[in-house]
């Protein structure tokens, strides 16, 4: 069974961040929150049985960008920490790993003609969590 309501906040949330990313540089942090935490209730009320999967994705998400934007110096921003964090309270812990990795690829392959230019990084983490959603649905 899916449940609508993550997945359309997720897909609405998300695609209104790689806007913001692509034209301005720059993702809506509040709006990230807000949406995090609708995801986290929702899950909580209606979902229980993924709720602590969808904590750890959450925390996970929110930790392993921290360290990575600490360890580039900086280079990472700040919505696409939040961004992370939203993915893995959508998603949980077990699907963030796979889209992050999908999402690094893909960063990469893109960036491979001139590996110093600066790239919105939210519309691949959208685009690794859209394309394991999409699998995650046909297999189950």
């Amino acid at each position: 069974m899916i449940n609508a309501f993550p997945i359309a906040l997720f897909f609405l949330c998300g695609g209104f961040s790689c806007i913001c990313d692509i034209k301005s540089g720059s993702v809506p942090r509040y709006l990230l929150w807000i949406s995090t935490i609708l995801s986290l209730v929702y899950q909580y009320i209606f979902i229980r049985g993924n709720f602590i999967f969808a904590v750890l994705g959450c925390i996970v998400g929110l930790f392993v960008f921290f360290l990575v934007k600490i360890i580039s110096g900086g280079k990472l921003g700040l919505g696409d920490i939040w961004f992370s964090s939203f993915s893995g309270s959508t998603f949980g812990i077990w699907l963030w790993f796979p889209a992050t990795l999908i999402s690094c690829l893909i960063a990469f392959v893109f960036m491979l003609p001139d590996i110093k230019r600066k790239i919105p990084f939210t519309p691949f983490l959208f685009t690794g969590s859209c394309l394991i959603f999409i699998y995650s649905f046909f297999i189950n």
